[in-house]
């Protein structure tokens, strides 16, 4: 899966009933290999890491 398709949504945390459903892409998310997972994890904490050290900057 090269493309990502990003779907803005508006939501009150304090109201569920505003919470997004039924819209997962199931094929695309399938076809998602573990190397892609483990590629974005490692992502997520890269910029956890860099977002931590800026606070502190």
């Amino acid at each position: 899966m090269n493309k990502n398709n990003l779907t803005k949504v508006a939501v009150d945390l304090n109201d569920p009933s505003t919470f997004p459903r039924g819209f997962v892409n199931t094929d695309a998310l399938d076809a998602t290999t573990d190397a892609e997972i483990k590629l974005h994890e490692k992502e997520d904490d890269d910029r956890a890491r860099l977002d931590a050290l800026n606070k502190n900057a």
